[in-house]
Parts: structure tokens; sequence; C-alpha cells
């Protein structure tokens, strides 16, 4: 039978397949230049009074200082410095947060992937900041509380069980992700309109090189013991150090720990599941408070 009517699941495919017989992509930012000419101005006495490093380049103030690099850049224990001088920090929380691969993270996950390669004064509470002022998440992410409108459901006799978000025994381990592929979709639908089916790979990527709790680490880095290379993240490409059983090794050492990691996160949820319960034990005869509900709606009785 033909299927006149069109429902959600019969979207039709428009992507046209594409040869490619050869493709040579460039992709960055020019990253470490412009950091390198934004610190050479900062370091200037006329903009040094501006920035918030002043004793981590003084030699005569014991406190932690900011190194050169190969490249000349200053770095803070391997991040690099991001100076308030040539609105730097814009520029990489905007390509962390609403580019094409990172489909509006939350302000945590940002946090985490950005901490392990730059640093500067204040930079959580920056972060956290520039996301409660972007307009797509305000549209796509909802607060967690309590349903309004409660007493319309009542009036239709409608019953709502509530569900606890992490609750094992509820949801189970695909709640939270599934929560947060319809956010991540959702923005896709805003950001790129009807051409969002094209943009679902980097809705996966992003999904899979992102900070995940849980494991404390993105599954991409999980998986192949580094994050993934993007304009954010433009590590260099050198000879594979480990090799052979070393390589091994540190694979079984890293599938240990995630597992690890995930055993206490559950342990935690567990924790929060159990404040407000206690363990009892009946035996047999024991007298028990049964609590008698009762009925409701029409209930018939009858012999068949």
């Amino acid at each position: 039978k033909e299927n006149v009517v069109a429902d959600a699941l019969s979207h039709k495919e428009r992507i046209e397949t594409l040869s490619v017989r050869a493709l040579v992509v460039t992709i960055g930012l020019d990253l470490p230049k412009r950091i390198l000419e934004a610190q050479i101005e900062a370091l200037k006495p006329k903009n040094l009074k501006n920035e918030d490093v002043g004793g981590m380049i003084r030699k005569d103030i014991p406190k932690e200082k900011l190194k050169p690099r190969a490249d000349e850049t200053l770095c803070l224990n391997g991040r690099s410095w991001l100076p308030c001088y040539g609105d730097l920090r814009s520029v990489i929380m905007h390509e962390s947060h609403k580019s094409k691969y990172s489909i509006h993270l939350g302000s945590d996950k940002m946090y985490q992937d950005m901490k392990k390669l730059y640093w500067w004064t204040n930079m959580k509470a920056n972060i956290a900041t520039y996301v409660s002022k972007c307009l797509t998440c305000a549209k796509v992410k909802d607060e967690h509380q309590r349903p309004s409108r409660l007493s319309f459901q009542k009036a239709l006799g409608t019953d709502i069980s509530m569900s606890t978000a992490y609750h094992p025994e509820t949801d189970g381990q695909s709640e939270r992700t599934i929560q947060t592929l319809e956010d991540m979709l959702r923005a896709c639908v805003i950001n790129f309109g009807k051409g969002w089916v094209k943009h679902l790979p980097l809705a996966e990527f992003s999904y899979n090189n992102s900070y995940h709790t849980r494991i404390k680490a993105a599954p991409y880095e999980a998986l192949y013991g580094q994050k993934c290379r993007s304009p954010m993240c433009w590590a260099e490409v050198g000879e594979a150090q480990l090799t052979g059983l070393e390589l091994f090794q540190e694979t079984t050492e890293n599938i240990i720990l995630i597992r690890q990691r995930i055993q206490a996160a559950q342990d935690r949820q567990k924790s929060y599941a159990d404040l407000k319960r206690k363990p009892m034990d009946f035996k047999v005869e024991d007298r028990v408070m049964l609590k008698v509900l009762p009925w409701k709606g029409v209930v018939r009785f009858g012999k068949r």
C-alpha cells in the first residue's frame, strides 16, 4: 500500500552522492601566529597594565612563571596564554562553541576541552558567561524543573509519573545521551535550517570529540589515546613514540582507568538514589504495615 500520509519518519533523502578523486583540505586559524602577535603587543608597557600576569613575568616574585615554547609563544604548564589584547579570547570561545565541529557544547564541557590547551585568568567564569549569553543555547536547552500546568493534566485525568535524572532504575544509561543528542540536533536545525541533515556527521564528531564527565575524557580520546585534531587543537603530527609492547601496555592501562571511572560514576549516581532509602530485612511471619490505595475509575467484577 502506498504511504499517502507523510509522517516524521518518512523523511526524503535529498543528499546527492559525490565522486571525489583527489581532495586537499586546509584547516586552521593560524592560531600560533596570532597568539604570538597578541602576546608581543600585550607585553608592551602601555598594554601590560591591563593584563593580570605582571607577577608571572617578573623574576623577583616567586610564583608560577610564563615560559616560552619552541615557537616563542608564552605558556603556563603547557597551556598557551591568551592575553586580553586583540580580543583573541572571544575568537577562541566562538570557535569552541558555535563552530560546525563543536555544536553548542555546555560550559562545563567547553571548559574541560579548552583548559588543556589555553589559559587566562578567570577562564572558567568567562566561559560560563559566554555560554549563558548564547541565544541558541537558550532556545534548545531547558532548565530541569517541575513541569508547569499540572492542574491541566489533573483535569484530564492524566497521571504524570516523574522520573529522576541520572537515576539508573528509571531512565538508564541512555537518558543523558539522548537528551544531549536532542539538544545538538535542535541547535543544528536553528543554525543550518533545511540543510541540517548534511551536518549530521559534524554533530556526531562534536559528540565523540567533546569531554564526557563519566569517563573524564572524550570518547575519541579514550579510543585513540588523543583528541582528534581540529582548528582549535592543531597539534603537529610526529613519529609514533610508543610501539609494540609499550603501546599495548599503555592501551591496557587506559582501558582499566576508564572502567574505574565508569564504575565510580555509577556508584556516585547510586548514592544519590539511596539517600532516602535504608535496607530492610524481612523474615517469614513478620508483621508489616501495608498501604492500601483507593480504587480509581470504574471497576467491574464479574464471572466469565
